[in-house]
């Protein structure tokens, strides 16, 4: 196991770098779920199982 000493000139970077991540993970998931959303937005022949049984 290597130890490495902390630098404290690479935090700005570090959390530059979670911040930017967590905007593109975000980014990803509304995408998908836009997408997702927008497939579906015309199908509405077929009620869920619990209505269908009423």
């Amino acid at each position: 196991m290597s130890h490495s000493e902390h630098n404290p000139a690479d935090k700005p970077g570090a959390i530059a770098g979670f911040f930017l991540g967590a905007v593109a993970i975000l980014a990803i998931v509304v995408t998908i779920t836009l997408l997702t959303n927008s497939h579906y937005a015309g199908e509405g022949g077929e009620k869920p199982a619990a209505e269908a049984s009423k």
